[in-house]
């Protein structure tokens, strides 16, 4: 999401992206957000051409979001999401960090799109209709 909100030439997934995020900076709530996710947007950002400090300046204002602080609880529970649903382990250290943040939401695209971890549905915000 955060990839698209910044990244112009993606055209419809821009528009779509770039409204929830600035939606959420002028009116709130903060959402909860995974350091995974944090890490992964600045190494597109760096695929994509960024110099690392020029990176880290566009992912420093979403530390203004609630990050889930990671710890060994949460590394256990994505080691757990892993096993159970055959996933990436980076995609189960996200839906970890969702779950223990208490989300029932979370939109990516990376995912399958209305699946159900266990009360966490996944949102895919670019899924036609």
């Amino acid at each position: 999401m955060l990839v698209y909100a910044h990244d112009t030439d993606a055209s419809e997934k821009h528009q779509i992206a770039n409204q929830l995020v600035t939606t959420i900076w002028d009116q709130g709530p903060y959402p909860f957000i995974s350091p995974q996710v944090l890490k992964e947007f600045c190494s597109v950002l760096l695929g994509k051409g960024y110099d690392r400090a020029n990176a880290w300046e566009i992912v420093e204002p979403y530390l203004w979001w609630k990050v889930v602080p990671e710890d060994g609880a949460l590394i256990r529970e994505a080691s757990s999401i892993q096993v159970r649903y055959q996933l990436s382990v980076w995609d189960a250290c996200i839906i970890a960090a969702a779950k223990c943040c208490g989300a029932t939401v979370l939109c990516t695209e990376d995912l399958n799109h209305n699946q159900d971890y266990d009360g966490l549905t996944v949102e895919n915000l670019f899924k036609d209709p």
